[in-house]
């Protein structure tokens, strides 16, 4: 990077000059033992070779770290591809400029109540576009800053779908992200990390947050000098711009470094949980290829990327379990040493009791009650007028939601390998038989598992059908599935 620098300069090396950059040795080396400690630790069972890692002080602009790779000299893992500045796809990480737009625009609040179930969206091609969340579960209405939190798929592509892919462009360009600038390229799948950008600007976005919304631009060359002392390159010191509106701003971190909220998918204990409050977001592409962690405190952001250089697919590992292992590892050391203070909540930032139902004001049949926050003037009005929390679910067609119709899924990486059949949503099944392939499968040949199956794979195409009874229903046939089981092969 700094010889890409130097190039677009016009400053030529071979006469011998001296480049002073932001880079502290100390941290960067940490990083990389880090990060490849863990890929070496990972990288068998899930086929995974590089990590790349920017660290950048947020009053600054500095990069502190920029790891590339963890391991420049290894070509087998293409170490001399600089990762931090590769363009690839950031899956759920892009979830906080889609919210960040709804707040800007007036049109959500952490409370607003939103749909987490199936709906078709139209693609520009005139195709159906129907998203699933990571754990194939849906969860009714829920409110903005769970579906935030917790990183369901739904609500996110709704919310973008409210405010507009040139709006969310708009906004992602405003704070330091220079692709995806064909808009025409794009559909709601931006939210989900449809779009492509890099671990460094990616990382700089993060950090916008985290200066309640004021934009630096990063900075790597501090000065560069002849080799007889005369300073050729002294570069301005950064002007900071004004990008997201800092109530905006704090309402996304607030979000982000709620522990409480992001329950529902990643569990009370896990690797996001530092010593002290941090806001942080992970992103997981959908066929494994890459998995980020971004990160902040009101002092640094620290940026994670973990795949393979070449692009080939890992094997079934998250954002939490790969980049967010060394995020976390690289955050407790900065909070070691450099300590952390605490995000700096705005004037106008209203604190307002709500019903958890539906997000509105409770009234006094609502039970389930909590604080939330807002903007000034965008807390709810009016109060609830449900008298019990609603079952959204009740006309909800039962569906297979586990194997995915038309899946391929690969077995023998590992031994006792077994693919679960589940089904959602979940109710009081009398009782449940599996079929494959037009036989029935025994308790035994399910793990010994009744609600769902533990079946162990076959190679082979595969069809899955499922009689449930209930009380309300009798019994019912669900729809077939159809997947494919391949063996698993390094490099696929």
């Amino acid at each position: 990077m700094v010889f890409e620098d130097l190039s677009k300069m016009g400053i030529r090396s071979d006469s011998g000059i001296s480049i002073y950059t932001t880079i502290d040795i100390g941290w960067y080396d940490l990083s990389r033992r880090i990060a490849k400690k863990h890929v070496e630790e990972l990288k068998f069972k899930h086929d995974l070779t590089n990590a790349s890692v920017v660290i950048i002080e947020n009053k600054t602009g500095n990069i502190i770290t920029l790891l590339g790779s963890v391991d420049y000299f290894d070509e087998s893992i293409g170490g001399q591809n600089n990762m931090a500045l590769a363009l690839r796809q950031p899956g759920s990480a892009m979830k906080p400029l889609t919210y960040a737009a709804a707040f800007e625009k007036g049109i959500a609040t952490p409370a607003t109540a939103i749909e987490d179930r199936p709906k078709i969206y139209l693609t520009k091609k005139g195709d159906g576009f129907i998203p699933n969340n990571y754990d194939g579960r849906y969860r009714g209405i829920v409110l903005v800053r769970e579906a935030l939190a917790s990183s369901y798929n739904l609500p996110a592509v709704e919310m973008l779908d409210r405010v507009g892919i040139e709006s969310f462009l708009e906004l992602s360009h405003r704070m330091g992200i220079t692709t995806m600038r064909d808009e025409e390229r794009y559909d709601l799948a931006l939210t989900l990390g449809g779009g492509e950008v890099n671990l460094l600007e990616l990382t700089n976005v993060y950090a916008t947050f985290a200066r309640e919304g004021t934009w630096i631009p990063y900075r790597l060359i501090t000065k560069i000098e002849k080799d007889n002392g005369e300073e050729i390159f002294m570069p301005e010191n950064p002007i900071p711009k004004r990008v997201l509106d800092e109530k905006v701003s704090f309402l996304i971190t607030d979000i982000l470094s709620d522990k409480k909220a992001r329950i529902p998918t990643y569990g009370e204990k896990n690797t996001l949980v530092l010593r002290k409050p941090a806001a942080v977001k992970t992103g997981t592409t959908t066929d494994w290829h890459d998995n980020w962690t971004v990160g902040y405190t009101p002092i640094f952001t620290v940026g994670v990327w973990v795949g393979n250089s070449d692009n080939h697919p890992m094997k079934d590992i998250s954002g939490v379990t790969g980049a967010g292992v060394i995020w976390s590892q690289i955050f407790e050391e900065i909070l070691k040493f450099e300590g952390s203070t605490d995000f700096k909540k705005p004037e106008a930032i209203v604190d307002v009791e709500i019903c958890t139902w539906d997000g509105l004001l409770p009234s006094n049949a609502c039970n389930e009650r909590t604080r939330e926050i807002f903007i000034e003037g965008s807390e709810p009005k009016t109060v609830t007028t449900l008298t019990q929390k609603p079952s959204y679910f009740e006309d909800s067609p039962i569906q297979i939601i586990s194997p995915k119709q038309n899946g391929m899924y690969e077995v023998g990486a590992e031994d006792e390998e077994t693919l679960v059949f589940e089904l959602s949503p979940k109710k009081d099944f009398l009782s449940i038989e599996w079929i494959l392939d037009d036989k029935d499968l025994s308790v035994d040949e399910c793990g010994g598992y009744l609600s769902n199956c533990h079946w162990t794979p076959t190679l082979g195409k595969h069809k899955l059908d499922v009689v449930i009874e209930t009380n309300e229903l009798g019994k019912v046939t669900l729809s077939s599935v159809n997947f494919t089981i391949v063996e698993y092969r390094k490099g696929w």
